[in-house]
């Protein structure tokens, strides 16, 4: 059995992480790209970016300012959470693309 160098997986799962980072993909559709283990990969991201579980923003009461009509291709719903981030949402969403949205938020 051959010796481990100590730092040597970190250092591994660490240029694996970085490129992850770059390649604009998915964890998932990066690791089958790679050829590499989804939870070894998601283990190594969290302990190396210090990724901890985000909690659900905070919602507040809705205030319907206007109500776009049908004609209005370009209207949006704007939802502004307590952190100041604005979130825009054309009215003729796609409700599964929010969905991911969300979740990606940490909202879902």
């Amino acid at each position: 059995m051959s010796r481990k160098i100590p730092g040597e997986a970190e250092a591994r799962w660490k240029v694996h992480v970085e490129k992850w980072k770059s390649s604009g993909l998915s964890l998932r559709n990066f690791a089958e790209q790679e050829k590499l283990n989804i939870n070894s990969l998601w283990a190594w991201k969290k302990r190396l970016l210090g990724t901890t579980p985000r909690s659900a923003p905070e919602l507040v009461p809705l205030v319907v300012v206007s109500k776009p009509s049908e004609l209005e291709s370009n209207a949006v719903y704007e939802l502004v959470l307590r952190s100041s981030h604005t979130l825009r949402v054309p009215a003729d969403f796609d409700d599964k693309t929010l969905r991911r949205l969300l979740d990606t938020l940490g909202g879902g």
